[in-house]
């Protein structure tokens, strides 16, 4: 039986704010003991682009934060109006 690469994401859980087109992705929930928790996030956090790219709702977000396992990331966040940067690694996705 062949198997079937690994799904990798961050563990954080999200939530949106406000109505299109100026939704914000926020940080409502991070993992105890995850690559996101380690880096920093916190709940609460606004996500102001991931690589690079602003997410445009939070199933937008989650598509960008998906990804093979052991690959980094930068997300960009806000935090009480405060500019963050933390670069995270990508786990394999707990169930």
């Amino acid at each position: 039986m062949e198997s079937l690469p690994t799904a990798g994401s961050v563990a954080i859980g999200l939530g949106e704010r406000g109505n299109a087109p100026s939704v914000e992705v926020v940080v409502v929930s991070v993992a105890e003991s995850s690559e996101a928790e380690r880096a920093g996030v916190e709940p609460g956090d606004v996500i102001a682009a991931i690589d690079g790219v602003r997410p445009t709702s939070m199933g937008d977000a989650r598509a960008r934060l998906g990804g093979q396992p052991g690959t980094d990331l930068v997300l960009e966040l806000t935090r009480a109006s405060v500019a963050v940067r933390l670069r995270v690694l990508r786990e394999a996705m707990r169930r």
